[in-house]
């Protein structure tokens, strides 16, 4: 059996954390490069919600980590603004 709660917790942040995102730069002029890496990473942000398993410590730190990819996706969304 599956603990929902902590899933809804997650990725309702994660939700939050995207729209967030997306407001702060919504003035700014998004070409499709920007758009496709904003895009990919709130299906980095998805997969870890779908795929954690919270009994599993080493899922657990995997998917912690990964925040460094979303990390960089955003960073290369902000870079590619121009483009």
């Amino acid at each position: 059996s599956r603990d929902w709660s902590s899933d809804v917790c997650s990725s309702d942040l994660y939700l939050a954390t995207m729209i967030f995102i997306l407001l702060a730069v919504k003035p700014l002029p998004l070409g499709w490069p920007s758009r496709l890496f904003f895009v990919a990473a709130a299906l980095q942000l998805a997969w870890q919600v779908l795929t954690v398993r919270i009994d599993q410590p080493a899922n657990c730190l995997a998917r912690f980590k990964s925040n460094r990819d979303f990390g960089l996706l955003i960073l290369a969304a902000l870079l590619l603004l121009r483009f």
